[in-house]
């Protein structure tokens, strides 16, 4: 039985004699790589023009957010997904948010709000640096806590 195995191996060649393999030029993938050539720095423009206008863009959004007045904006205080507190953040003051995972106190105070003290295990929510721009948010997921700069609710609407 093993020698009929062993047969079997021997006749199945391990690898394909150069002189039985015909080589084949292939015109149309020659053609595609000169035109893709051709297009390379067309797209190499494109691709510099279209992250030339994304940072441009993001560059002026930042300077509008800064150019807006402290009385716009307001701190907004979400547990699991439900409005808790919306404060002027030109008004200091400090909230106790209180959760099913714990308890946090956010601090507003000079046109910035921050986490000084959470009971949470990892903390990050505390070790966040203080925010002050409309969209920056602070989180604690341990505790489900969202706290977001926005802008003042009452103003929106006008």
């Amino acid at each position: 039985m093993s020698g009929d195995y062993m047969k079997t191996q021997q006749q199945a060649p391990d690898e394909i004699a150069a002189d039985q393999v015909e080589a084949y030029e292939v015109p149309v993938m020659k053609k595609q790589n000169d035109n893709i050539k051709k297009l390379y720095p067309v797209a190499l423009l494109t691709g510099t023009v279209i992250i030339f206008a994304l940072l441009l863009h993001a560059v002026s959004a930042n300077e509008r957010n800064k150019s807006i007045d402290i009385s716009e904006k307001c701190v907004l205080v979400e547990v699991e997904g439900r409005s808790l507190y919306a404060v002027p953040l030109s008004e200091d003051k400090s909230l106790i948010v209180n959760s099913k995972g714990g308890t946090n106190k956010v601090l507003i105070s000079g046109g910035k709000a921050s986490v000084s003290e959470a009971d949470c295990k990892n903390r990050i929510c505390v070790n966040s640096k203080p925010i002050s721009e409309v969209g920056e948010s602070i989180v604690c997921l341990p505790h489900r806590v969202v706290v977001s700069i926005i802008l003042n609710p009452s103003l929106e609407n006008h």
